[in-house]
């Protein structure tokens, strides 16, 4: 597997500096927005392992990006890791409640923003893993399905042929 991709999203250029720093340092690829709107566009083009984003933003807060990642197929497994300098309960869970995988602080603590991404990271690849073999069991059970359903609608068929083989056969 190649690098994992995260997603940072922050009005703030200073702390997408820094998480861009602190990230490519661990080996991981980061793509940058400013804004809410321009994380929905770049979700578009691609599929990040993992989102990191900020509450209040101008325009589109964080709240709202999370509802709008949650409300679509294709990125609501996507773990979304808010990341602000909000930190009562009350602001942990509407995030929470809104599908968010995890809450951290600023200041950013590098040691704790790292421990958080590789378990969310790691337990995303669980459930995708979990998903494709529990695809791969449906589609085995519609095989055995259509394959039954094949070999019953040719018993009338073989009825039939055997017992016009036994006329001819008969003396």
């Amino acid at each position: 597997m190649g690098k994992l991709t995260i997603l940072a999203i922050d009005d703030d250029k200073d702390i997408l500096g820094l998480l861009d720093l602190f990230l490519t340092k661990k080996g991981y690829t980061v793509v940058k927005a400013e804004s809410g709107k321009r994380a929905l566009e770049i979700l578009k083009e691609m599929r990040p392992d993992l989102i990191l984003l900020d509450i209040m933003m101008k325009q589109m807060s964080g709240y709202e990006v999370c509802m709008k990642i949650q409300e679509s197929d294709n990125l609501s497994l996507i773990p979304v890791i808010f990341l602000t300098s909000l930190s009562s309960e009350k602001v942990k869970s509407k995030a929470s409640s809104l599908g968010a995988a995890d809450f951290l602080s600023k200041p950013i603590d590098k040691k704790r923003l790292y421990a958080v991404i590789k378990k969310h990271v790691s337990t995303q690849k669980k459930w995708l893993r979990f998903l494709h073999h529990n695809r791969q069991q449906r589609e085995e059970k519609d095989q055995v399905k259509e394959i039954h359903l094949q070999k019953k609608s040719l018993v009338p068929y073989f009825c039939t042929s055997i017992i016009k083989n036994k006329k001819i056969m008969q003396p």
